[in-house]
């Protein structure tokens, strides 16, 4: 005998089991959310499992596991969980803040550090960006933006003693022979007119450096220097122009200022690699008749190539070409040429481990001099050749403080025996970032 199906019975059936299902679903939806609020993030994640077992596809509830996985230390299955959400919707800002972070956690420090960047520049949630910020910040070793309003700023205060092997007149190049400890300290600081997109942005800038030596204070140096610029993103690159105003005291006299003009255009190749280039005008004037001789102009090019390896490794190859012309120096009946054309070229590293940033900096100059030397009525021309190594360690102790150390040597060989020098200079600091 057959059994006669009938269709009404059998909708009735269906749509009671299917609202059994979503209640059953909510029940375990409300239990996870009420172990989550306890701290028991593995009964939660536990409980949104099954809710997600009974209502496959349930976006929310992919994502709350994923938090769960995180609570729990679970990285690398958050990560799997945050990257399957990320295909689902690639522009959720929230998602993709979440990604970052496990990838820092994983070790994965170039990508997050990537991903920060992106989010503090383009998300249109300003709490996120700030957040986002501060993780790149971090993780760059560098500055840390302050405030989730349309205006922001950057600033920092650097604080180093240092061992100078042979203290350098700033003024004439020539070695002191003068070894002498010293104490620095610099400032920095940045507004922004529109803090959530920097690249497409006015910004003003302050710098002051001041060192102060403990024996040989004639060499003391404070250099003050107010800019003003704007950058602007486009499709090929991005464009900045900008000017700088400088003014130092060499010794606490009066020394030098200057007045520059900058542009520059920077783009990227592909996700590993980008490039720069640079044009700066500067005219200098003395601030004392003794520094007469300094007074001129200044043409710079400078170009570079920026690439990232997969281990983290930052890298830059830099070249650089000075044009600058001086009025020279007449005593009597000498001559010094302060006038020169200059070749540099300089490759540099930065690579983060944990806390950690390390940059090493590898740089060649040749100076060639544009007039010939005339010295007790002998002329020479001058040409030197300068080499430079320099390191840096520089730990993060919290999102505001940090430690340094810096080494640089420094040799100069030239074809006049008084501008022959070699140089050491150790520096320990601690830093304040806000």
């Amino acid at each position: 005998m057959k059994r006669i199906i009938n269709p009404l019975a059998l909708l009735l059936s269906t749509a009671l089991l299917a609202c059994s299902c979503v209640v059953f679903a909510e029940s375990l939806r409300t239990q996870a959310d009420q172990s989550f609020s306890r701290g028991n993030y593995q009964d939660a994640l536990e409980f949104y499992q099954q809710a997600y077992s009974a209502n496959p596809g349930d976006w929310a509830l992919q994502y709350n596991m994923a938090v769960c996985h995180v609570k729990l230390g679970n990285w690398a299955q958050a990560r799997e969980d945050f990257m399957a959400l990320n295909q689902q919707q690639p522009d959720n800002p929230l998602v993709v803040y979440n990604l970052a972070i496990t990838e820092k956690k994983l070790g994965n420090v170039d990508l997050a550090r990537d991903m920060f960047f992106d989010l503090s520049q383009g998300s249109e949630d300003e709490s996120l960006a700030l957040l986002a910020s501060r993780q790149y910040r971090q993780l760059a070793g560098n500055e840390v933006s302050v405030g989730a309003g349309p205006s922001q700023w950057i600033a920092s205060i650097d604080v180093s003693y240092g061992v100078d092997d042979n203290v350098i007149d700033s003024s004439t190049s020539e070695s002191t022979e003068d070894k002498d400890s010293f104490l620095e300290t610099l400032v920095t600081a940045r507004w922004y007119q529109d803090g959530a997109h920097k690249k497409d942005s006015w910004y003003l800038e302050g710098t002051g450096l001041f060192s102060r030596y403990q024996s040989v204070s004639d060499y003391d140096m404070d250099l003050i220097i107010l800019g003003v610029g704007k950058s602007n993103a486009t499709d090929f690159g991005r464009w900045l122009v900008g000017m700088r105003a400088e003014t130092s005291q060499l010794g606490g006299e009066d020394y030098l200022q200057t007045l520059s003009l900058n542009l520059g255009l920077e783009g990227d190749f592909n996700h590993q690699s980008g490039w720069s280039v640079n044009l700066r005008r500067q005219d200098i004037s003395s601030q004392s008749s003794d520094y007469d001789y300094l007074d001129g102009d200044n043409y710079r090019v400078d170009l570079a190539y920026l690439g990232k390896l997969d281990n983290g490794l930052r890298w830059k190859l830099r070249y650089r070409f000075d044009d600058d012309s001086r009025d020279d120096l007449i005593s009597g009946s000498d001559f010094y040429s302060y006038s020169v054309n200059r070749h540099g070229l300089m490759l540099q590293g930065i690579y983060l481990l944990d806390e950690w940033m390390f940059i090493g900096k590898l740089e060649h100059r040749i100076s060639d001099y544009k007039d010939d030397h005339i010295i007790d009525g002998v002329e020479d021309h001058r040409q030197d050749s300068r080499d430079q190594f320099s390191l840096r360690a520089e730990r993060r102790l919290s999102s505001n403080w940090i430690v340094s150390a810096d080494y640089s040597y420094t040799s100069n060989s030239s074809s006049l025996s008084q501008y022959d020098y070699d140089r050491g200079v150790l520096m320990l600091g601690a830093g304040l970032q806000f």
